[in-house]
Protein backbone atom coordinates (compact mmCIF):
# COMPACT_ATOMS: atom_id res chain seq x y z
CA UNK A 1 0.00 0.00 0.00
CA UNK A 2 0.90 3.61 -0.90
CA UNK A 3 0.22 5.93 1.28
CA UNK A 4 -0.25 9.89 0.73
CA UNK A 5 -1.94 13.19 1.55
CA UNK A 6 -4.13 15.71 0.42
CA UNK A 7 -2.89 18.91 0.01
CA UNK A 8 -3.37 22.72 -1.38
CA UNK A 9 -0.63 23.27 -3.95
CA UNK A 10 -0.33 26.16 -6.15
CA UNK A 11 3.86 25.19 -7.54
CA UNK A 12 4.70 28.23 -4.93
CA UNK A 13 8.18 27.26 -2.62
CA UNK A 14 6.40 27.04 0.70
CA UNK A 15 4.61 24.43 -1.30
CA UNK A 16 7.63 22.59 -2.86
CA UNK A 17 9.01 22.72 1.22
CA UNK A 18 5.42 21.18 2.16
CA UNK A 19 6.31 18.73 0.01
CA UNK A 20 9.71 17.56 1.38
CA UNK A 21 8.75 17.58 4.95
CA UNK A 22 5.86 15.26 4.08
CA UNK A 23 8.15 13.21 1.81
CA UNK A 24 10.79 13.01 5.55
CA UNK A 25 8.08 12.00 7.22
CA UNK A 26 7.23 9.22 5.20
CA UNK A 27 4.39 9.86 2.79
CA UNK A 28 5.10 8.47 -0.75
CA UNK A 29 2.58 10.42 -3.01
CA UNK A 30 0.76 13.96 -2.97
CA UNK A 31 -3.20 14.22 -3.99
CA UNK A 32 -3.68 17.67 -5.13
CA UNK A 33 -7.31 19.61 -6.36
CA UNK A 34 -7.18 19.23 -10.09
CA UNK A 35 -7.39 22.91 -10.24
CA UNK A 36 -3.98 23.28 -9.63
CA UNK A 37 -3.66 22.64 -13.27
CA UNK A 38 -5.04 25.77 -14.20
CA UNK A 39 -7.70 24.49 -15.81
CA UNK A 40 -9.16 27.98 -17.34
CA UNK A 41 -5.68 29.67 -17.82
CA UNK A 42 -3.21 29.76 -20.63
CA UNK A 43 -0.95 27.37 -21.13
CA UNK A 44 2.27 29.06 -19.49
CA UNK A 45 0.04 28.68 -15.83
CA UNK A 46 -0.06 25.27 -16.18
CA UNK A 47 3.63 24.99 -17.40
CA UNK A 48 4.68 26.74 -14.34
CA UNK A 49 2.88 24.34 -12.12
CA UNK A 50 4.20 21.40 -14.23
CA UNK A 51 7.62 22.66 -14.07
CA UNK A 52 7.18 22.55 -9.90
CA UNK A 53 5.76 19.37 -9.93
CA UNK A 54 9.04 18.18 -11.82
CA UNK A 55 11.33 19.52 -8.39
CA UNK A 56 9.04 18.27 -5.79
CA UNK A 57 9.70 15.39 -3.85
CA UNK A 58 6.90 13.61 -4.22
CA UNK A 59 4.49 12.89 -7.66
CA UNK A 60 1.07 13.61 -7.45
CA UNK A 61 -0.33 10.55 -7.90
CA UNK A 62 -3.68 11.33 -7.57
CA UNK A 63 -6.19 14.45 -7.92
CA UNK A 64 -8.97 15.28 -6.45
CA UNK A 65 -12.10 16.39 -8.87
CA UNK A 66 -13.91 19.48 -7.07
CA UNK A 67 -16.82 21.91 -8.00
CA UNK A 68 -14.38 24.50 -9.13
CA UNK A 69 -12.84 22.70 -11.62
CA UNK A 70 -15.58 23.35 -14.46
CA UNK A 71 -16.97 26.03 -12.22
CA UNK A 72 -20.12 24.34 -12.03
CA UNK A 73 -21.64 21.19 -10.10
CA UNK A 74 -21.69 18.04 -12.22
CA UNK A 75 -25.58 17.19 -10.90
CA UNK A 76 -28.58 20.08 -10.95
CA UNK A 77 -29.82 22.96 -13.56
CA UNK A 78 -26.53 24.67 -13.47
CA UNK A 79 -24.63 22.49 -15.25
CA UNK A 80 -22.97 23.47 -18.41
CA UNK A 81 -22.07 20.38 -20.02
CA UNK A 82 -19.45 22.22 -22.44
CA UNK A 83 -17.35 23.29 -19.74
CA UNK A 84 -17.41 20.08 -17.74
CA UNK A 85 -16.19 18.39 -20.39
CA UNK A 86 -13.62 21.03 -21.77
CA UNK A 87 -11.96 21.24 -18.44
CA UNK A 88 -12.17 17.30 -17.81
CA UNK A 89 -10.45 16.73 -21.10
CA UNK A 90 -8.07 19.00 -20.30
CA UNK A 91 -7.55 17.52 -16.56
CA UNK A 92 -7.08 14.08 -17.62
CA UNK A 93 -4.38 14.81 -20.35
CA UNK A 94 -2.80 17.58 -17.97
CA UNK A 95 -2.73 14.59 -15.07
CA UNK A 96 -0.92 12.20 -17.07
CA UNK A 97 1.48 14.54 -18.19
CA UNK A 98 2.88 14.98 -14.50
CA UNK A 99 2.85 11.53 -13.74
CA UNK A 100 -0.67 10.69 -11.63
CA UNK A 101 -3.00 7.30 -12.01
CA UNK A 102 -6.31 8.51 -10.61
CA UNK A 103 -9.15 10.78 -10.48
CA UNK A 104 -11.02 10.77 -6.95
CA UNK A 105 -14.59 12.02 -8.17
CA UNK A 106 -17.28 12.94 -5.64
CA UNK A 107 -15.33 15.21 -3.07
CA UNK A 108 -16.68 18.49 -1.41
CA UNK A 109 -20.35 19.77 -3.24
CA UNK A 110 -19.41 18.37 -7.31
CA UNK A 111 -22.04 15.53 -6.33
CA UNK A 112 -24.65 17.14 -4.02
CA UNK A 113 -28.15 16.75 -4.65
CA UNK A 114 -30.17 20.21 -5.02
CA UNK A 115 -32.77 20.39 -2.58
CA UNK A 116 -35.78 18.67 -4.33
CA UNK A 117 -34.43 18.06 -7.48
CA UNK A 118 -35.45 14.46 -8.99
CA UNK A 119 -33.60 11.66 -8.31
CA UNK A 120 -33.62 9.99 -11.59
CA UNK A 121 -32.44 13.37 -13.09
CA UNK A 122 -29.42 13.18 -11.18
CA UNK A 123 -28.50 9.48 -11.54
CA UNK A 124 -28.69 10.44 -15.56
CA UNK A 125 -26.37 13.10 -15.14
CA UNK A 126 -23.78 11.48 -13.03
CA UNK A 127 -23.37 8.59 -15.59
CA UNK A 128 -22.65 11.04 -18.27
CA UNK A 129 -19.82 12.20 -16.29
CA UNK A 130 -18.54 9.72 -15.79
CA UNK A 131 -18.96 7.95 -19.42
CA UNK A 132 -17.40 10.66 -20.45
CA UNK A 133 -14.41 10.73 -18.10
CA UNK A 134 -14.02 6.89 -18.54
CA UNK A 135 -13.55 7.79 -22.14
CA UNK A 136 -11.13 10.43 -22.06
CA UNK A 137 -9.31 8.30 -19.22
CA UNK A 138 -7.14 6.31 -21.29
CA UNK A 139 -4.92 4.61 -18.91
CA UNK A 140 -6.29 6.50 -15.81
CA UNK A 141 -8.76 5.39 -13.18
CA UNK A 142 -11.63 7.28 -12.29
CA UNK A 143 -12.57 6.55 -8.59
CA UNK A 144 -16.27 7.21 -8.16
CA UNK A 145 -16.55 8.34 -3.51
CA UNK A 146 -20.28 7.88 -2.96
CA UNK A 147 -22.97 7.61 -5.83
CA UNK A 148 -24.39 11.50 -4.01
CA UNK A 149 -22.51 13.07 -1.27
CA UNK A 150 -25.37 13.73 1.82
CA UNK A 151 -27.70 11.14 2.79
CA UNK A 152 -29.78 10.58 0.02
CA UNK A 153 -31.60 7.13 0.90
CA UNK A 154 -30.82 4.64 -1.64
CA UNK A 155 -27.91 5.98 -2.88
CA UNK A 156 -25.17 7.14 -0.48
CA UNK A 157 -24.08 3.73 1.63
CA UNK A 158 -20.88 1.52 0.25
CA UNK A 159 -23.48 -1.34 -1.44
CA UNK A 160 -24.85 1.31 -3.34
CA UNK A 161 -21.83 2.31 -5.10
CA UNK A 162 -20.63 -0.96 -5.65
CA UNK A 163 -24.10 -1.62 -7.77
CA UNK A 164 -23.80 2.00 -9.00
CA UNK A 165 -20.30 1.28 -10.53
CA UNK A 166 -21.08 -2.55 -11.79
CA UNK A 167 -24.49 -1.15 -13.76
CA UNK A 168 -22.53 1.59 -15.25
CA UNK A 169 -19.77 -1.09 -16.83
CA UNK A 170 -17.22 0.82 -17.09
CA UNK A 171 -13.27 -0.69 -16.14
CA UNK A 172 -12.24 2.44 -15.85
CA UNK A 173 -14.30 3.75 -13.14
CA UNK A 174 -14.50 1.97 -9.89
CA UNK A 175 -14.62 3.11 -5.95
CA UNK A 176 -13.07 5.87 -3.92
CA UNK A 177 -13.46 4.66 -0.21
CA UNK A 178 -13.47 6.93 2.53
CA UNK A 179 -12.67 4.74 5.78
CA UNK A 180 -14.47 7.02 8.23
CA UNK A 181 -18.60 6.01 6.62
CA UNK A 182 -20.96 5.85 9.30
CA UNK A 183 -22.08 2.67 10.78
CA UNK A 184 -25.09 2.57 8.72
CA UNK A 185 -23.21 2.47 5.73
CA UNK A 186 -19.93 0.18 7.30
CA UNK A 187 -21.33 -2.76 5.55
CA UNK A 188 -18.01 -4.77 5.63
CA UNK A 189 -20.19 -7.80 3.41
CA UNK A 190 -20.15 -5.48 0.40
CA UNK A 191 -15.85 -4.23 0.44
CA UNK A 192 -15.68 -7.84 0.93
CA UNK A 193 -17.34 -9.03 -2.35
CA UNK A 194 -15.94 -5.92 -3.99
CA UNK A 195 -11.98 -5.69 -3.67
CA UNK A 196 -11.35 -5.56 -6.92
CA UNK A 197 -13.86 -1.88 -7.02
CA UNK A 198 -11.63 -0.63 -4.75
CA UNK A 199 -9.63 1.74 -7.28
CA UNK A 200 -8.69 4.61 -4.01
CA UNK A 201 -8.68 5.50 0.11
CA UNK A 202 -9.00 8.13 2.25
CA UNK A 203 -9.03 8.38 5.30
CA UNK A 204 -10.30 11.88 7.33
CA UNK A 205 -7.90 13.35 9.74
CA UNK A 206 -9.74 15.21 12.53
CA UNK A 207 -8.99 18.53 13.97
CA UNK A 208 -7.63 16.86 16.94
CA UNK A 209 -5.61 14.42 14.67
CA UNK A 210 -7.32 11.46 15.32
CA UNK A 211 -8.19 9.27 12.37
CA UNK A 212 -11.80 8.83 11.31
CA UNK A 213 -11.65 5.10 11.17
CA UNK A 214 -14.71 2.93 11.16
CA UNK A 215 -13.17 -0.56 12.81
CA UNK A 216 -15.96 -2.53 10.22
CA UNK A 217 -14.74 -0.31 7.07
CA UNK A 218 -10.87 -0.86 8.30
CA UNK A 219 -11.23 -4.20 8.91
CA UNK A 220 -12.64 -5.18 5.46
CA UNK A 221 -10.30 -3.21 3.76
CA UNK A 222 -7.73 -5.66 5.30
CA UNK A 223 -9.02 -8.51 4.51
CA UNK A 224 -9.36 -7.43 1.13
CA UNK A 225 -5.82 -6.86 0.55
CA UNK A 226 -6.11 -3.94 -0.81
CA UNK A 227 -3.08 -2.77 -2.11
CA UNK A 228 -3.15 0.85 -3.97
CA UNK A 229 -3.04 3.99 -2.40
CA UNK A 230 -4.93 5.73 0.72
CA UNK A 231 -4.60 9.13 1.37
CA UNK A 232 -5.07 11.28 4.61
CA UNK A 233 -7.47 14.00 4.22
CA UNK A 234 -6.80 16.98 7.06
CA UNK A 235 -9.83 18.49 8.20
CA UNK A 236 -7.89 21.18 9.22
CA UNK A 237 -5.62 23.82 8.75
CA UNK A 238 -3.00 22.79 11.33
CA UNK A 239 -2.07 19.15 8.58
CA UNK A 240 1.95 20.31 8.94
CA UNK A 241 1.87 19.74 12.93
CA UNK A 242 -0.22 16.43 12.59
CA UNK A 243 1.05 15.18 9.48
CA UNK A 244 3.92 12.96 10.99
CA UNK A 245 1.73 11.82 14.04
CA UNK A 246 -1.19 10.72 11.49
CA UNK A 247 1.20 8.79 9.26
CA UNK A 248 2.54 6.90 12.28
CA UNK A 249 -1.17 6.38 13.28
CA UNK A 250 -2.13 4.73 9.88
CA UNK A 251 0.78 2.37 9.67
CA UNK A 252 -0.35 1.48 13.39
CA UNK A 253 -4.02 0.53 12.07
CA UNK A 254 -3.08 -1.27 9.41
CA UNK A 255 -0.40 -3.90 10.24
Amino acid sequence: MRLGCCIHFSGSDEDLARVEQLAGLGYQYIEPRVDCLQLASEPSAYYAVRRAFNRAALAPEVFSWTRTASGAPLIGDEVNWHDVEKHLARALDRMEEVGATTLAAGREAALELPDEYPVEDALHQLRYFLNMAADYAASLDIALGCVFSGNVEGYHSLGDAVAFVRQLGRPEVRLLLDMSVAAAEADGQNLANAPDSISHVHCPVAEDGQLRLHPVILGALKASNHTGRISLVFESRGAEEMAGSAIDRLREALA
